[in-house]
């Protein structure tokens, strides 16, 4: 009963977020969890103030199922389930962190999540220090700059 009452509601918040489950044959990308020390928190909606529904440790794996404002809808070991977790606390990698500047020839939008809202720019040939990746429901890679997440397709390594 309970797991069903997790279902339903798992199901209500997606459709009043405007999000769709994906097919189980393209259930997300696998990410990594990425903190220094103790735990982190899945939350139950996409907000500090829900209620936890599980915990996770460094380099435990979850698989990505949906993005909202920052917030990664994750799928975890059974013990710690399905919610939400901030984004900026996964990666797709642990290569290729370090210095990258904007090489896009002008300013780069700033967003509060992978995909998220526009917080800022960084301007043309900035330099930014990359600390985690992500990937989009769409396959677009991001990276976390610190301030934000901006389309990796605009950095380039530092030599």
């Amino acid at each position: 009963m309970r797991k069903a009452m997790s279902v339903i509601l798992l199901a209500f918040v997606l459709s009043t977020v405007g999000m769709t489950a994906r097919a189980d044959d393209d259930i997300g990308v696998t990410c990594m969890v990425q903190i220094s020390s103790g735990v982190l928190y899945i939350r139950e909606r996409p907000t500090r103030k829900s209620h936890d529904a599980g915990t996770l440790r460094a380099g435990e794996t979850v698989v990505a199922i949906g993005y909202q404002g920052g917030w990664t809808l994750v799928e975890a070991p059974v013990e710690a389930g399905t919610g939400w977790v901030k984004s900026e606390y996964l990666t797709t990698s642990t290569e290729d962190y370090g210095q990258y500047f904007n090489s896009s020839g002008g300013p780069v939008r700033i967003r509060n999540g992978i995909g998220g809202t526009k917080t800022g720019e960084l301007k043309a040939g900035k330099k930014v220090t990359v600390t985690a990746w992500g990937i989009d429901i769409d396959g677009a890679t991001w990276a976390y700059i610190g301030r934000g997440y901006v389309m990796a397709k605009y950095l380039s390594k530092v030599e």
